[in-house]
């Protein structure tokens, strides 16, 4: 679970108990786009697959600044398992592929679409494996 302020506070719950917490270095309070140019609805811009929740992350603190990075955390631990920046390190855009609500712009794929996370980088787009952040072919 994500707060605070910036939506930087990591907890992680054991039932209705806070197991630990950490403060990460970057915010997830994020105003982001799909590369389509579909606006985001709500905060943070982010998706769970399986165990990992890979969420749109920015090194600004700035209120409400567009995303420059991707984190993966352990969705049971809040443990950092790996971060992506677009190669320029500018801000990017982003679209969660996989089974989605249809209705919430951002989570939605067309049936072609692998489950994974597609980033727009002023490079170009790319697909990014979910489970540890790599590019997919």
């Amino acid at each position: 679970m994500l707060d605070g302020k910036l939506c930087n506070e990591i907890r992680v719950l054991d039932g209705h108990f806070q197991a630990s917490s950490r403060v990460a270095d970057v915010s997830y309070k994020v105003s982001a786009k799909t590369p389509e140019g579909e606006q985001f609805q709500g905060r943070p811009a982010a998706a769970l697959y399986r165990e990992v929740f890979v969420v749109a992350g920015s090194s600004s603190t700035g209120y409400s600044p567009a995303p420059d990075l991707i984190d993966g955390l352990d969705f049971s631990t809040g443990e950092h398992l790996w971060q992506f920046r677009c190669p320029d390190e500018e801000p990017l855009t982003l679209r969660y592929s996989g089974k989605w609500d249809p209705i919430r712009p951002g989570r939605s794929s067309n049936p072609d679409e692998p489950t994974a996370v597609l980033v727009g980088c002023s490079s170009g787009s790319l697909w990014l494996d979910p489970a540890t952040g790599t590019p997919m072919r």
